[in-house]
Formats: C-alpha cells, structure tokens, sequence
C-alpha cells in the first residue's frame, strides 16, 4: 500500500468485521479490526526484510513474530470457516448483493439502522 492508495472505510466492511452480538462498542473494535487488517496487508505486501523495524517499533514491543501473527489472525477470523449461506454471498462483495447487505445491516441486533435510510 502506498501513500496513493485511497482507503474507504464502508459501512459494509464495518458491518463485516463486527463480531455477533458485540454490543455497541462492536462498532469501534471492528473499526480498530480493519486497522490491524491493513497493517498486516502492508507487511505482507512490503516483506519483512524489507520493513524497517522501527517503524512499527511504537506499535508493538516486542515485534511479534510471524507464527504469533499468524496464530492471532487464525484465532480471530475462524469465525469465517462457519459463515450461513447469507454470509457467504456477502463474503463475494458482488454489487448485487448490495440489497441483501442492506437488509441484513436493517435487521442488526437493537434495531439501530432499522430507521436510518441507508442507501
């Protein structure tokens, strides 16, 4: 990733990284979620020789090592190997799928986007 690349955070991608039932505070830790998510991309695409060190210095001390991250990402995402059949149509991120993804944000638990007019 570099610094041209342009970055839009959608309401979907959040939907996406919100564990079931999170509560309210499900939104700022998927938020927080896709961070960590374009930090690891950006390791991966630029390679671990290749990354200055101190640069992530101020992120994590000590530098996890590549089998921590992984476990962690393991860990974290092995919700994705049981998705329903409605999930996985969203997992292609297929334009038209764009009205089940609305209605599914509609129906989230305590009804905060049921009013809300998305588009």
């Amino acid at each position: 990733m570099s610094a041209a690349d342009n970055i839009t955070v959608t309401v979907g991608w959040i939907a996406r990284h919100t564990p079931k039932g999170a509560g309210a505070g499900g939104r700022e830790a998927a938020i927080l979620d896709i961070a960590q998510d374009l930090l690891l991309r950006e390791l991966h695409e630029v390679g671990s020789r290749e990354f200055d060190l101190d640069d992530i210095g101020a992120l994590a001390v000590p530098v996890p090592t590549e089998a921590e991250l992984a476990k962690t990402v393991s860990t974290r995402y092995a919700f994705l190997a049981d998705l329903d059949t409605e999930e996985r149509q969203l997992a292609g991120a297929r334009e038209q799928d764009r009205d089940l993804a609305l209605r599914l944000l509609a129906k989230l638990p305590g009804a905060r986007l049921a009013q809300v007019g998305l588009y």
